[in-house]
């Protein structure tokens, strides 16, 4: 398939239906990644009284981070799909 008919079927597919790229399956090989996300970030969080996850998913990545920074704020662009939490 050319560049120009892969960039046609990508720009016909319903996203919101398929969540992004589900109508790859069977077509796209991954391989996990030799770095851990937590082991990167981890050492931003020392002396961090607030972080920002933008683009967060469902969640579960920063929940693997705990314990976070007291007032770390998550933001998701796609319909809410983790219930907000106010620890005041």
């Amino acid at each position: 398939m050319t560049f120009d008919a892969l960039l046609r079927e990508g720009m016909s597919v319903d996203v919101d239906a398929y969540w992004g790229a589900g109508f790859l399956e069977g077509r796209f090989v991954s391989t996990d990644p030799i770095w851990r996300y937590d082991d990167e970030t981890r050492p931003y969080f020392v002396g961090v009284t607030s972080m920002l996850d933008m683009g967060t998913g469902e969640g579960g990545i920063l929940a693997g981070l705990a314990p976070l920074p007291p007032h770390t704020v998550a933001y998701e662009g796609w319909l809410a799909t983790v219930r907000r939490r106010d620890r005041r």
